[in-house]
């Protein structure tokens, strides 16, 4: 594997009285998709909350492209063609899903106050929107609202949205959470075609499309990792299998190894 272009080092988060984060090492490399899993408050959602700069670690560093980017802002982390994805969804009520993606790929140009006319020419439609529409199933419902998409292809909008801003890392926590398990079914497919051009930190509580999709699985509990490696890996080892409670020992469904 390549060398890592994110590492997390020795990084402590404290609220209050509490220690949400103890000393976390992490590294994640160029294009894979490295899923982070751990029972209930293991501080899962926080480590992200820290790297997407909405909460500030008490001690350690992220280091990413050779400098310390721990502490930054939100909207500096959004610079570096970093994303974030929250668990629930967040779209306009009075757009509709074109005008979402639309409205993201202004945002996210170069001159985002200037570009409003050129942005709907017929040449940026085909190039930046369309091809996302149609990638996450979306082209059918391209002039529906929000309210008129089934929960399903809001998440999926949530994803395109922040694929539109041309981020080449995305940190996303639990983006199926609510899906059934035919529709979680479809991110194996997602997944797939982020990892080409994308470096992507899941957040998951789902263990068999955590077991499809991940190159490698990172376990925190309280607010430690306890283990990285390999599906295989992951459910052969004792100190996850302790942290579960014993629950975590093969996945359920045919979700597992699915194309």
């Amino acid at each position: 594997m390549s060398t890592a272009i994110i590492q997390i080092q020795d990084l402590t988060l404290q609220l209050g009285q509490s220690t949400i984060l103890q000393q976390v090492n992490l590294s994640i490399f160029k294009h894979e998709v490295l899923a982070l899993i751990g029972p209930n408050g293991a501080g899962k959602s926080s480590l992200l909350q820290v790297m997407s700069g909405y909460l500030i670690a008490n001690t350690g560093r992220i280091i990413f492209k050779q400098k310390n980017i721990c502490g930054l802002k939100p909207y500096q982390i959004k610079k570096l063609a970093w994303a974030r994805g929250f668990q629930s969804s967040s779209l306009f009520t009075n757009l509709s899903v074109k005008e979402h993606l639309i409205a993201g790929y202004i945002a996210n140009s170069a001159n985002p106050y200037s570009c409003f006319q050129r942005v709907l020419q017929q040449h940026d439609l085909q190039q930046h929107i369309y091809p996302l529409l149609q990638e996450f199933d979306l082209l059918e419902q391209q002039d529906a609202y929000p309210h008129q998409l089934s929960y399903a292809h809001q998440r999926a909008l949530d994803l395109a949205i922040l694929c539109v801003g041309k981020a080449k890392v995305l940190l996303l926590d639990e983006p199926t959470a609510g899906l059934s398990q035919s529709e979680t079914h479809a991110w194996i497919h997602h997944f797939n075609h982020l990892r080409k051009n994308k470096t992507v930190l899941l957040v998951e509580h789902d263990m068999d499309l955590v077991f499809a999709v991940a190159d490698r699985i990172a376990v925190l509990d309280q607010g430690q990792i306890i283990a990285i490696g390999s599906a295989t890996e992951i459910q052969a080892n004792d100190k996850v299998q302790q942290a579960y409670l014993g629950q975590l020992i093969q996945p359920k469904s045919h979700l597992a190894g699915a194309e």
